[in-house]
């Protein structure tokens, strides 16, 4: 009944302490009864609670509990459950290599056989977030070619396993990963996929999620003002959701960059703001990293001839993406910075920068990011 009320809660009022209540008295009322049917639903809702609201260090407890259930009743697929728990919660609060670690764990146990008879199949298959938390985190750190087979193998398990609702998530995942990568026509048909599954299982937080990245991807290939109408369309759609904002701060980002392709960098500015003021935790702090540099962007937009704003942004981006180790967005960061400065005329400095970056990348090296990279070493 507990369980029940929790759930009705959060149909009904959203991601609130209400709802972290109910589920904290159907922990304590399963462990005391020591029924696993009962344990291991809850277990995974509350994680899930705590997910939606960037509350990653309360997720930690919630997977080593998942994983000696595992133990206790030797079922693959909590072990895969727990493995990603303890991934995505060390991963997102500072320690990735750890995370990671978890992550390589869970996808080891993977069993698409072993899903379809589970006694506890519940909600995503954890499988395929397994595969898509670790393809995003690896982008960041450096390995866009890893990341984006990780991706692929996301999008191939879901299909396997024959469940919509995993296969939505990972093609929006895989999208947002070809996003990032620049990879505009790839990304566009992601999307599109997604809204077909959302479109015929009725998933309306898909549909939301994937009108705003096809929005994006028709706005890459020149179509800028149809793909704005269409993220406004979207972040509408998600925005009429009871579902918490986990998704904002990427959604604003996306019609933050199209504002600048359609000329109104004010507008941009303003979105992008709104989503640099949305609380960061873990990765999410390396996802800031990309915000600070497209502001550098928008504000270069905005005033030209006055490059001191922009600047002062771009330095902001390489920082913190030194601090965070978030590889692939130092890069993107210098690239902007030594264009700056070679338009000032001071390509000597932007050459060191960018030479220091490049060099440390073992991989990737067809992707749009390393190729413009190595054609600003060239010219400079």
């Amino acid at each position: 009944m507990r369980t029940s009320l929790a759930r009705a809660l959060l149909a009904t009022k959203g991601y609130t302490p209400e709802v972290e209540e109910a589920y904290t008295r159907a922990l304590e009322l399963s462990q005391a009864a020591g029924e696993v049917s009962q344990l291991f639903p809850v277990l995974r809702g509350l994680f899930s609670f705590y997910t939606f609201r960037g509350e990653f260090e309360k997720g930690l407890p919630i997977g080593e509990q998942i994983l000696n259930l595992a133990e206790r009743y030797d079922d693959g697929n909590m072990r895969v459950e727990g493995h990603f728990v303890l991934g995505a919660c060390h991963a997102f609060t500072g320690n990735i290599d750890l995370g990671l670690e978890h992550l390589q764990k869970g996808i080891a146990y993977i069993d698409p056989e072993r899903y379809r008879s589970s006694r506890f199949r519940l909600g995503n298959y954890p499988g395929v977030t397994c595969y898509t938390t670790s393809a995003l985190i690896l982008w960041g750190l450096g390995y866009p070619d890893r990341a984006l087979q990780r991706a692929d193998e996301a999008v191939d398990l879901a299909n396997k396993i024959n469940h919509p609702y995993s296969l939505a998530y990972a093609l929006f995942h895989t999208g947002f990963l070809q996003y990032w990568r620049r990879e505009a026509e790839l990304s566009l048909g992601c999307a599109q996929a997604v809204l077909d599954v959302a479109e015929k299982h009725k998933f309306q937080i898909w549909h939301a999620v994937g009108t705003c990245l096809h929005g994006a991807g028709i706005a890459s290939m020149g179509r800028a003002e149809e793909g704005l109408a269409q993220i406004k369309l979207g972040m509408d759609l998600y925005q009429g959701l009871k579902s918490p904002p986990i998704f904002l701060p990427l959604l604003r980002s996306l019609q933050a960059v199209v504002c600048g392709l359609v000329g109104r960098p004010e507008q941009g500015l303003a979105l992008l703001d709104e989503a640099i003021a949305i609380p960061s935790l873990g990765y999410g702090r390396v996802l800031l990293v990309e915000f600070y540099r497209i502001k550098g962007d928008l504000l270069l937009a905005l005033s030209p001839d006055n490059p001191s704003g922009a600047e002062l942004w771009y330095h902001r981006a390489l920082e913190t993406a030194q601090e965070q180790g978030a590889l692939m967005l130092e890069l993107r960061a210098a690239i902007s910075l030594a264009r700056l400065w070679q338009n000032q005329g001071n390509a000597k400095q932007g050459r060191r920068l960018l030479s220091d970056v490049y060099e440390r990348f073992t991989e990737g090296f067809t992707t749009v990011d390393l190729m413009e990279a190595k054609d600003l070493l060239r010219r400079n």
